[in-house]
């Protein structure tokens, strides 16, 4: 298991660095959302989470703070990427000017465009930002939500990228 040392800093663990057990969850700078913990307890690491149930440090973000992170998903493109687990890891970490660990790629994007730092827990972080729209695989026209079917010509949409740029540091 990979300490967290940093007496500034505080992380926040999704369900995918909990996997990896590469991290101390008791650590003292470890936060982690209810609702990662509800998400593993579902799986083979329920025994690993009951035995160190008091030593974990849970907590559930703000309304406020899953707005926000809503809105910039949304505007990202991100939100029907995102379950309400991941909205809950970056918005805790948004609250709590913490640094993400998490594996998934939609939450380090919209980490990012949030300047929230992130690590990913066992394969590279994103080095680009990315807006993503919707593009019609008929006409090729542009939607910035997911609509399904084209209301022109009645093709598939799909997401698209629509911009990127380096990641904020």
């Amino acid at each position: 298991m990979r300490p967290l040392f940093n007496s500034v800093m505080s992380y926040v663990l999704d369900t995918s660095a909990i996997i990896s057990r590469r991290f101390n969850l008791a650590g003292p700078d470890v936060l982690i959302p209810d609702s990662v913990i509800e998400e593993i307890r579902k799986g083979k690491l329920k025994s690993m989470l009951d035995a160190m149930d008091e030593t974990i440090k849970v907590m559930s973000p703000s309304r406020e703070s899953i707005k926000a992170v809503r809105e910039k998903a949304r505007i990202s493109g991100d939100l029907d990427e995102l379950s309400d687990t991941d909205i809950d890891v970056i918005a805790l970490a948004y609250e709590t000017k913490s640094k993400i660990i998490s594996d998934d790629f939609a939450i380090q994007n919209v980490a990012s465009l949030l300047s929230i730092d992130f690590m990913g827990a066992d394969i590279s972080e994103i080095r680009q930002q990315v807006i993503w729209n919707y593009r019609c695989t008929g006409c090729r026209k542009f939607f910035t939500t997911p609509i399904g079917l084209c209301p022109v010509c009645g093709h598939e949409v799909v997401r698209s990228r629509a911009v990127s740029r380096k990641k904020k540091k």
